[in-house]
């Protein structure tokens, strides 16, 4: 069960709001597969600096029923710069 959804509604890939790790991995990371795919190739190049929800807390049914909130964290720069390309999520059980 994804415990995550609708309770977090900011999203954990967000290069609008973490503008610096974005530019950063993009130094450094190598060209996005597209596997001779064209299409897929433009699409990837069309999305990948929209926002959305790319991590998810995955839990059994027993405990989806205990997640009493789950929300987004690591969301503070230290020193000019977050923790991480994507947004942190977290939940908490009862």
């Amino acid at each position: 069960v994804n415990v995550t959804a609708p309770r977090v509604s900011r999203p954990s890939w967000d290069p609008q709001t973490n503008r610096e790790n974005h530019r950063f991995s993009r130094l450094l990371a190598p060209p996005m597969p597209y596997y001779k795919n064209a299409a897929l190739l433009e699409f990837v190049r069309e999305t990948l600096d929209e926002p959305r929800m790319l991590d998810h807390i995955l839990v059994s049914e027993d405990l989806a029923g205990r997640v009493t909130e789950a929300t987004r964290v690591c969301e503070r720069a230290v020193d000019g710069t977050l923790g991480s390309d994507h947004f942190g999520l977290a939940a908490v059980f009862r």
